[in-house]
């Protein structure tokens, strides 16, 4: 019978978790669970809305012939509302084909995924819909290299905006795990099979997609950032008498409550790196935004709000000061700086160490501003640790090879770097 057979949970949220049942008759199940209203008939009715809402939008896609898994069924259960799918055999979310090109050094350029991605995003909107929700954990991959949607939450009739909104919001959310040939392929193969006129237009609107997904990227962190001090599928809380904390749900509470009572009984540790009071909220989300963005930093640990507000990041592993004249640590401080320049931000101060795995690691308490020109991202980096950075060997080279835009764009990220160093570089002495 459903819901008596083995599951295994795929992803947990304060308002959803998502299940793989085996058996007989193995399906995707998508359990809604209201985080706002829990046990109460109010929060029922919300989560059995949900869950049929989001059936029905299904039904609708099958029967347009986007792909969608078959919808199995809904049902009530102790533990909430079931929506039970079919489960795609061999299957696996777009995002674990993204990460695993990064963990393997490189972004992904895999023209057969691309293909697969704008082909199906064109026949979502040939049918009639627009997304609303578009990343590529909402898509997924199966073994014959077919795409599928398997989140149809926002599902909306389609309107030129929202069609060009689905198309910013994909290159947004691919933009740091995938190259940008696979995002320029990603639109052709939309382009093709959408029938648009436009194609011989492709370079010009594949450069115009780079620059808007750029500012919905970084808008878009920005926006959600206070997702890390709410329950969220970033943060869970945990609550005992005298201690009221957030911590990452990849890490589990253990090593947050290690960290936060070691802390608050004055242990110092080499392990941490700490910031209290007024300043503690600040630095917790920037270096949460860091997280978000995937650039090296100090990672969050643990969030105290009671008895006292601190804020807990884990210190780099072998962390240790940049060395003057040592071209590795330019290396790596250019890319750290050519990063955050990418995402458009900038450190307001040089707070950075070299850790053991060769990377500059942002660290918490510098804070996070604006960068809208190469010239200010380059600004903390001039004296630095009591150096010059920009001007020394690699330091250039790697800011400018951490840009993930378009050749185009990129080639103008080089040329206003090349600018701004030899603006500021020392006057030529006469004999």
């Amino acid at each position: 019978m459903p819901g008596t057979q083995p599951r295994e949970v795929l992803k947990r949220r304060p308002w959803r978790t998502s299940e793989v049942e085996s058996g007989p008759r193995p399906a995707f199940v998508k359990r809604f669970h209201d985080a706002r209203f829990p046990g109460r008939a109010v929060g029922r009715w919300r989560d059995r809305r949900r869950a049929r809402r989001e059936a029905r939008r299904l039904t609708a896609l099958a029967a347009a012939g986007v792909p969608v898994p078959r919808v199995l069924g809904v049902a009530e259960t102790a533990g909430g509302v079931e929506l039970r799918l079919e489960l795609l055999e061999s299957a696996r979310p777009v995002s674990t084909a993204l990460a695993a090109g990064l963990a393997a050094g490189r972004a992904i350029e895999g023209p057969g995924l691309a293909r697969a991605l704008g082909t199906l995003l064109a026949r979502l909107h040939a049918a009639g819909f627009a997304h609303g929700d578009l990343h590529a954990g909402n898509a997924l991959l199966d073994g014959q290299g077919r795409a599928w949607i398997v989140d149809a939450a926002a599902i909306r009739a389609a309107t030129p905006a929202r069609v060009a909104r689905d198309l910013v919001r994909a290159a947004a959310a691919a933009r740091e795990t995938s190259s940008p040939r696979f995002r320029a392929r990603f639109l052709l193969a939309y382009l093709a099979a959408a029938g648009d006129a436009r194609r011989s237009e492709a370079s010009a609107l594949a450069e115009a997609l780079e620059a808007a997904g750029r500012l919905e990227r970084r808008a878009r962190v920005a926006a959600e950032s206070d997702r890390w001090l709410r329950a969220s599928g970033a943060v869970a809380p945990h609550r005992e008498p005298g201690l009221v904390l957030w911590f990452p749900t990849t890490l589990g509470p253990a090593s947050a409550l290690a960290a936060a009572r070691a802390t608050l009984a004055g242990a110092g540790s080499s392990a941490y790196r700490v910031v209290h009071g007024r300043r503690a909220r600040g630095a917790w989300l920037a270096q949460a935004r860091l997280v978000e963005h995937g650039i090296p930093a100090a990672q969050p640990l643990a969030f105290v709000e009671r008895p006292r507000r601190v804020a807990v990041f884990a210190q780099p592993r072998g962390a240790r000061a940049p060395r003057d004249g040592s071209a590795s640590d330019a290396r790596a401080l250019g890319a750290l700086a050519g990063a955050l320049f990418d995402r458009g931000l900038c450190l307001g101060a040089p707070a950075a160490a070299i850790g053991a795995d060769g990377r500059a690691h942002a660290l918490p308490g510098a804070g996070l501003v604006g960068a809208p020109s190469v010239a200010r991202a380059l600004r903390p980096w001039r004296a630095g640790f009591g150096t010059d950075w920009t001007r020394a060997p690699g330091f250039a080279a790697a800011f400018a090879t951490a840009q993930r835009g378009s050749r185009v764009q990129r080639e103008a990220v080089h040329a206003a770097l090349a600018r701004a160093i030899e603006l500021h570089a020392p006057p030529h002495r006469q004999a």
